[in-house]
């Protein structure tokens, strides 16, 4: 909240020169004070106050208690968030909703599952048959023949494949 009490500059430099001592504003001060003040702008959070013709400090009290508005409302304790955390989750656990979207997750993930085993037995398969079919008929798969194209200091092929891990039946299987 801002508080603006608007006083004409005479009227304020007649109340700083009659006070004494420390209180008072030298007069070069003053003048650059009021040359430099602007004026808050209005909005929901500001008040503006004449002060001359503001009757006593209590009406000026009044009046900024109801520009304020209400007390904000105290934020609950942690012992009470955790009360109704624990009051929520055995809601939700209680609920036949709940229970269905936890099998129907658990039923599309062994789906998921399912089809990415398939989807491996389909590729070995897949490459067992263009293998067979690349083969001439008769031939046998000796390191020779494997290695015919291989240049000096390349690695040969394996025999084998690494193995795939099938996740669904949770075993390694051979390409």
């Amino acid at each position: 909240m801002l508080l603006c009490v608007d006083a004409p500059a005479d009227l304020a430099r007649l109340r700083n020169e009659a006070r004494t001592g420390t209180a008072r504003v030298p007069a070069h001060v003053f003048d650059r004070l009021c040359a430099a003040f602007e004026a808050p702008d209005e909005g929901p959070c500001s008040l503006r106050v004449d002060s001359t013709a503001l009757p006593s400090v209590e009406r000026l009290w009044c009046e900024l208690l109801a520009a304020w508005g209400p007390a904000p409302t105290v934020p609950p304790l942690a012992a009470e968030l955790e009360a109704a955390r624990l009051a929520g989750q055995a809601a939700t656990a209680a609920s036949k909703v709940h229970a269905w979207d936890l099998r129907a997750r658990q039923e599309v993930a062994a789906a998921v599952a399912r089809g990415a085993c398939l989807q491996t037995i389909q590729d070995d398969l897949q490459l067992t048959q263009s293998r067979s079919a690349a083969k001439p008929a008769g031939a046998r798969g000796g390191p020779l023949q494997r290695n015919q194209g291989a240049r000096l200091g390349e690695p040969a092929s394996r025999s084998r494949p690494l193995p795939r891990r099938c996740r669904w039946r949770g075993h390694a299987r051979s390409v």
